[in-house]
């Protein structure tokens, strides 16, 4: 063999040699030391919930089963344990695993909005309870069993989901019954319930408030956002009907505090979603035939870190302060991490599913956390105009000397017309401002306080 067809075949054996020691090598290289800071930080476990976990309860919330504690745990077990075989299954074999929910009775959804209950979506609640009292207390008495359920969930503190994360599992249904809890809140005080009412609507509130800011589930938190918003609604509907000098339950001036550093945290629900996406290399890699074996073609660390540097972001100190000065999160948000080249050289198929991974926009979500803040102050607001208003005429001023303890930072926009206070929104998917009732018309006085309404001054409430 001449040199030339000896150095070739020298070539040849050694090349594939070298790409496997480099492959190799590079599993030994850890990834840069800031993506290995955000890996830590996301596989770090989210702490036990403060109080009250919803995490059996919520898995429960649409079933007609024994509320007791034991026979709730019984059954939430059941639920945790089919979520941890489909996780492990994967998804071409989780769907022919028995759910144990098929032999459960599942309370029957409310109707449509409009056919005996309100909108989720549009105010007015108050408005067509009034006008439609039978149809309202008709259904509402259909479906005692689920609106009792409903009504006490948020009793709850916090939720985690309390199943493995997957990409394949399922999440459980927060808004089934939705639409009766408003509506009971509403023909409470339309039957004359007043105190009865607002204070059960301020509970809500409040728990609502909490679960949105101890959960480690991104949907969980802007659920509650959600429902949130639905409860300010309607409650300055409601608080528009009274006289001024009505005194509001206690009840709202706990729901009606200020925002606590929690609630703009999107930490715990970053670290729920980095652990359900980094199962997808082992789910994409199930079954006999699986097209991706992360034990010899991706480097799972690297993957991993890529994942947790992207979720990282959102958890960011900049981004949180921008939250906390009501201000729009994005500007501060960093790039996504991409891999080098040499690593992307050592593992193609980990950096090609990491960067796909990324998410853009999640600074949007924590924006609907800051709008919620801003929400509450405007309710914080309407309380305080109670007192420092007598009418339509007088908001504008009032609202100018408004102080700053009612932490609203944004420019309030009062409309004579409708009575109307409203701010402009941050994160604007569902509309570019948030709306509630202001309350200003004067109405006359109540001389007596229905009994068992706990008394507490709409100044005092203001103040919290």
């Amino acid at each position: 063999m001449s040199k030339l067809g000896k150095f070739l075949l020298a070539l040849f054996v050694a090349l594939p040699l070298a790409a496997v020691g480099f492959v190799v090598a590079m599993r030994w290289v850890e990834p840069p030391p800031e993506l290995m800071s955000a890996l830590a930080s996301m596989q770090s476990p989210v702490p036990p919930v403060h109080g009250r976990d919803a995490s059996d309860a919520v898995w429960l919330l649409d079933y007609d089963l024994p509320t007791d504690p034991k026979s709730e745990a019984e059954a939430a077990a059941q639920i945790h344990r089919y979520e941890a075989a489909r996780a492990l299954a994967g998804p071409a074999a989780a769907d022919k695993l028995p759910d144990p929910r098929a032999a459960w009775t599942k309370f029957p959804d409310p109707p449509d909005e409009g056919q005996g209950v309100c909108s989720m979506t549009k105010p007015g609640c108050l408005a067509y309870v009034e006008a439609n009292r039978a149809l309202v207390a008709d259904t509402l008495a259909a479906h005692n069993a689920a609106l009792a359920k409903a009504l006490s969930f948020p009793e709850h503190d916090g939720l985690r989901i309390g199943v493995l994360p997957s990409l394949s599992s399922e999440l459980p249904r927060l808004g089934g019954q939705r639409r009766l809890v408003l509506s009971y809140y509403a023909t409470q005080f339309v039957f004359g319930e007043h105190p009865g009412a607002i204070g059960g609507l301020c509970r809500d509130l409040d728990g609502w408030r909490r679960m949105g800011a101890d959960s480690d589930n991104l949907v969980v938190s802007m659920v509650a956002v959600s429902y949130v918003k639905q409860d300010l609604v309607l409650l300055s509907e409601l608080l528009a009907k009274l006289p001024k000098e009505t005194p509001a339950p206690d009840d709202c001036t706990q729901a009606l505090r200020a925002s606590s550093e929690a609630e703009f945290d999107l930490c715990p629900a970053m670290r729920g979603d980095f652990a359900m996406v980094n199962t997808a290399p082992g789910m994409m890699d199930a079954g006999e035939h699986g097209w991706l074996r992360p034990s010899w073609q991706l480097d799972k660390r690297n993957y991993a870190a890529l994942i947790a540097g992207d979720r990282a972001r959102y958890c960011a100190a900049p981004l949180q302060a921008l939250a906390r000065a009501d201000k729009k999160s994005g500007s501060a948000l960093a790039p996504s991490p991409r891999c080098t080249r040499w690593r992307r050289l050592a593992d193609p198929v980990g950096c090609t599913l990491g960067e796909v991974a990324a998410v853009d926009g999640y600074d949007d979500y924590l924006d609907r956390r800051t709008d919620q803040a801003a929400a509450l102050a405007l309710m914080r607001t309407i309380v305080w105009l109670r007192d420092n208003a007598s009418s339509p005429d007088e908001v504008e001023a009032a609202l100018a000397r408004r102080p700053a303890s009612l932490g609203l930072r944004r420019t309030p926009h009062y409309s004579k017309d409708t009575d109307q206070l409203a701010i402009d929104l941050l994160e604007q998917s569902h509309g570019a401002q948030f709306v509630l009732v202001a309350g200003a018309e004067p109405l006359p006085v109540l001389h007596h306080a229905r009994p068992g309404l706990r008394r507490a001054s709409a100044r005092s409430l203001a103040a919290n």
